[in-house]
Order: C-alpha cells, then structure tokens, then sequence
C-alpha cells in the first residue's frame, strides 16, 4: 500500500505470511500445542515470553575447614522466542564469590556427545538436572506462567517437593551474624530537634524546703528552673536582706536530677555500666 492508505489488519497478516512462508521460517524447536499456534515466526508469536525455572548447584570448596561444599541458588530464564538460556545468581551479603549473571543471555549446546545441538524447552521441568558448562543445575520450581505453558504443550509438571537444600556454612554464618553485639550497647538518643525546637524555653517554679524539723532549720524559699531544651534543671535560693545567709549563687547547678537516687555499688559489682578506680583503692 501507499504511505497515505491505512494499514488495516487484513494487510498485516497477508504481510506475516508472506514473511513466515518466504523470508522467516518458525523455529523447529519451539512446541506449540495444536490450533493455539499464530500464522507468525517465532520472534512474534513469543515476543517477551519468557519461561523462569528456581534451580541450585552444588559447588566443591577445596582447602577451607568450614565448609565442604556451598549450595548456590540461580533462577534460569528461558526465552521462547529464539530457545536462548540465561541464568542468574541473587546476590548475597559478604559471600565473597562473583555474583550477579552467571551466564549470559545466548543458546547453549548440550554436553558430549550431543554438543551438535543445543538445549530446547523439553529439557526444562520441575525436577530435571541440567548440564550448563560443566555444572549441573536441579531445577526444583517454576513460575505460574511457565506452568501453564508446559501444561499446554503436553508435559506434566510436578510440584515442587522439598524445596533446596540447605547451605551448612551459610546457616553457621547467620548465627554468628545473629549471636553479634554492637560495639556501643548504649542507644545514642538524638536531641537536636528538641534542641531546636525548646531552646530558651524555660519553666519556673516556685518552692520551698522545709527542714524545720532538724536542729537550726527553718523553711527556705526556692526557684526552681527547668530548661525544655535539654531536660536539666537548676535551683535558686530567694535569700531576703537581712537574712544572715550568705548570698550563694546557685543551690543546684544545672544539670539532669534523675527520680530516684539509690545505694551506689561497690567496684567489682554486675552493673549497667562499668566502675573505674582513678587514684584510689
């Protein structure tokens, strides 16, 4: 058709046939179950179809006391259009082994004797062993798409039995990562927006001690300041002319009181926090 005439859908399946027939044949090696197939090649019928199968391989640590083998779990992605395989590792925290894509995305031939061909969708199931350059990958569950697919085509797929096996070192690894403490046991308690909020905000109270029951006592008048900014408070004593006192500038510095003031322990006791001798027994 000419540029100014729509291309309406008649023309484009007359186009994918004539394409399919003439220039671009379907791959043989796709299975399509029969009256679900498109008048189209592979690379339209699958585009972006992608099979993904949960697999493990066992790989041997030589010379290393802590483990003997390590349990690797990759995901294998297997594109319908074109039959190429890719397979890739989830990384792990301080594994200290290249993760990440194992192999790249390309078709890959099946091992000796048959390297003259290369892997097709029928060597993919739930509990098949699979021979990838070398390394043997068990493949133990599938996505519900790959699922469906396979079921379509034929081939039963059996539900995933047990799951992978578990890594040794990778379990003694989470226990002492669990079993860890932090170097400050202490939570730092951040007050900078209760600074910035409060500063110069003050509370004032006024007080009085009364220790008139003690020999020379009397009832002493007080202020009392509590600072918002930081949680501390200070005392200061209303001394009248005439008094006979002398004029001390504070009662209490200011500084955090806690509520309750108990017996302080001896060094040498199990306490919260640790007791230090300075300059004396």
């Amino acid at each position: 058709p000419s540029i100014c005439e729509p291309l309406d859908k008649q023309w484009y399946q007359r186009r994918v046939r004539a394409v399919e027939v003439g220039v671009d044949k379907p791959s043989k090696t796709v299975i399509v179950p029969n009256g679900a197939g498109q008048p189209a090649p592979s690379w339209v019928a699958f585009d972006r179809q992608v099979l993904r199968f949960s697999a493990y391989f066992q790989e041997a640590v030589h010379e290393k006391r802590e483990e003997t083998y390590r349990i690797r779990r990759c995901t294998i992605l297997y594109y319908l259009e074109d039959d190429s395989i890719q397979v890739n590792e989830a990384r792990q925290e301080n594994s200290g082994i290249p993760q990440g894509t194992l192999i790249r995305r390309h078709r890959i031939p099946k091992p000796a004797p048959n390297d003259d061909s290369c892997y097709t969708v029928d060597a993919f199931n739930v509990g098949n062993s699979v021979t990838l350059y070398g390394r043997v990958f068990t493949i133990t569950d599938c996505d519900a798409f790959s699922r469906n697919y396979l079921t379509k085509t034929g081939t039963k797929v059996p539900e995933p039995a047990g799951g992978e096996p578990v890594d040794p070192y990778f379990e003694h690894r989470k226990k002492q990562a669990d079993a860890m403490q932090p170097h400050r046991p202490y939570e730092k308690c951040d007050t900078l927006k209760q600074f910035l909020d409060n500063d110069r905000k003050v509370l004032r109270f006024y007080c009085v001690w009364d220790h008139s029951s003690e020999m020379f006592g009397d009832v002493r008048e007080l202020i009392l300041h509590y600072f918002l900014a930081d949680d501390t408070m200070e005392i200061r004593e209303v001394i009248k002319a005439n008094s006979g006192r002398d004029a001390a500038p504070k009662f209490l510095h200011r500084s955090k009181v806690p509520k309750e003031v108990g017996a302080l322990h001896k060094p040498g006791e199990i306490t919260q926090r640790t007791v230090l001798n300075v300059f004396g027994p």
